[in-house]
């Protein structure tokens, strides 16, 4: 945060190392360093918003970590205490959602870390159902979100596959 990363070249560097770490193993992060991690990854990718590749690599990363965090075999208690980072990484991924509607690539990139997060996270936890709600809710035209996805994007194969993928592991 101290402007370290300059140039948006050392953050996509930076953030496909983030994506990159090994959660959970000897030699790599431990839940209570994802927070760190998301804090930092959604600072770089506010930073330097208007860049598609730092978008990309910081969605994708904010996906592992915050699938890794909901996800992990770490106490009950120390989830509990790691959840608001989730909420801050999910939180960036639905700005990325709305900002760039337009954008497949980066529709599909989010709606797969979304999924990540969702497919780690049982059914019964708060990020669960944080985002039922979330893609539950109704825009100002009165459309979901996963609906308002589908219809920018009716040409687009893979990404129908995404978000009806999305749209099981959220729903069941």
């Amino acid at each position: 945060r101290k402007g370290c990363f300059k140039t948006p070249s050392a953050v996509v560097a930076a953030l496909k190392s983030f994506g990159n770490i090994s959660f959970g193993q000897s030699d790599g992060a431990s839940p209570e360093d994802a927070p760190a991690i998301i804090d930092a990854v959604v600072h770089a990718m506010r930073l330097f918003s208007d860049r598609y590749d730092v978008v990309y690599e910081a969605t994708a990363a904010l996906g592992r970590a915050g699938a890794f965090v909901v996800g992990c075999s770490a106490t009950e208690d120390v989830r509990k205490r790691l959840l608001p980072s989730v909420e801050v990484a999910v939180g960036a991924l639905l700005e990325v959602l709305t900002a760039r509607m337009g954008d497949a690539y980066s529709v599909q990139i989010t709606c797969e870390a979304l999924a990540e997060i969702a497919q780690s996270a049982p059914e019964e936890a708060p990020v669960a159902k944080c985002l039922q709600g979330v893609f539950m809710a109704e825009a100002a035209g009165g459309e979901m979100l996963l609906a308002r996805i589908s219809a920018a994007h009716v040409s687009n194969r893979r990404l129908q596959l995404t978000v009806l993928w999305l749209n099981g592991l959220i729903f069941g």
